[in-house]
């Protein structure tokens, strides 16, 4: 089928729902949360600039990246990474105080684990090796006492899925926030960003940054651990994101809540005026480029692994045949670059 058909069609399915009242918002694994009904007094606007004094965010992210991958066994690379970040209203100024990284090493295998750095592939790919690990390198920067109980603990990615890593993390410091660069979750078809982006515009609110509570009115399976909402942390952004509240804040009053969510969003605004990072905050953006994993890590991990497999006594023929393996994964990644040529 010619692409402008695709297209056609595409914007059709979109067409045909735009006039339907958004009654729920669903994942990418058909997860339905329940929507409050959507009008202007959804959309709430706070002012950044009203913060006068000093305040600190220490900002955490991860990555990982498979060196090896062969059929029975996988080698990964896991890079943590932490910023502790003072900004100064007055000076108009973030500087980096504090930090600290950390690189370790994961085999996964088909039918085998051991519940530390040896897990199943299904561990590994699903993600929770790495949000296993994120959690407790956040655990290892709390224990630092680099934050106060008023200070910003800021997580990429969500905060509300049912899991203990997430639930720890919540109950380990009173201000915690949670900011996911895309979410997955769509109304209407639309992304729940692009959808709520438009209302907002349409309701008169984008001039100023907004954030969109209360959203889910109810869950899917359990109750999480923290409310999902959408907010822009700029004015007249074009982009909107997800951001993650333990319910110990969304639990107050209806007035403490929006006090306490317009003030930590305030936080997290004064940070997002960096146009490197369009809209996105700072302590986050930064984090996430210290935590990519390059080329270059990946090459000199891979050789580092080697030299390891060389020096190890390995009984029988396994020497031999790990390193068989080894050689059809460099094969394979010579064979797919030429053909990407």
């Amino acid at each position: 089928m010619a692409v402008e058909k695709l297209i056609k069609y595409l914007g059709a399915k979109y067409d045909e729902t735009k006039l339907v009242p958004p009654t729920t918002m669903k994942s990418t694994e058909s997860r339905e949360y329940k929507l409050y009904p959507l009008g202007a007094e959804s959309f709430v606007n706070y002012e950044p600039k009203e913060i006068r004094g000093k305040f600190t965010v220490l900002a955490v992210d991860s990555g990982s990246t498979a060196l090896f991958d062969t059929p029975y066994w996988g080698v990964g690379l896991l890079k943590l990474k932490a910023r502790l970040i003072e900004f100064d209203p007055a000076r108009k100024r973030a500087d980096t105080i504090n930090q600290d990284s950390s690189e370790r090493f994961c085999l996964f295998l088909e039918d085998d684990g051991d519940g530390g750095d040896i897990v199943t592939r299904e561990f590994w790919e699903k993600g929770n090796y790495l949000k296993r690990e994120e959690m407790g390198f956040v655990r290892e920067q709390l224990g630092k006492n680099w934050l106060g109980d008023e200070d910003l603990l800021l997580i990429d990615g969500a905060l509300s899925i049912q899991t203990a890593y997430e639930k720890e993390i919540v109950r380990a410091h009173p201000n915690v926030v949670g900011v996911s660069k895309r979410s997955g979750l769509r109304i209407n078809r639309y992304s729940a960003s692009s959808f709520l982006m438009m209302q907002a515009v349409q309701h008169g609110k984008s001039a100023r940054p907004w954030f969109c509570h209360p959203l889910v009115k109810e869950y899917p399976g359990k109750e999480p651990v923290a409310e999902v909402m959408f907010a822009s942390f700029t004015p007249n952004s074009r982009y909107a994101f997800r951001v993650d509240f333990p319910f110990q804040i969304t639990e107050l009053n209806p007035s403490e809540q929006e006090k306490r969510i317009a003030g930590e969003l305030s936080k997290i605004g004064l940070f997002s005026l960096d146009p490197k990072y369009r809209g996105y905050p700072y302590p986050l953006g930064a984090v996430h480029t210290d935590s990519v994993t390059r080329p270059i890590d990946r090459d000199r991990a891979r050789v580092f692994v080697q030299q390891t497999l060389e020096e190890a006594d390995l009984p029988g023929e396994a020497y031999e045949l790990i390193k068989k393996d080894i050689e059809n994964e460099y094969w394979y990644d010579k064979f797919r670059k030429r053909s990407n040529k």
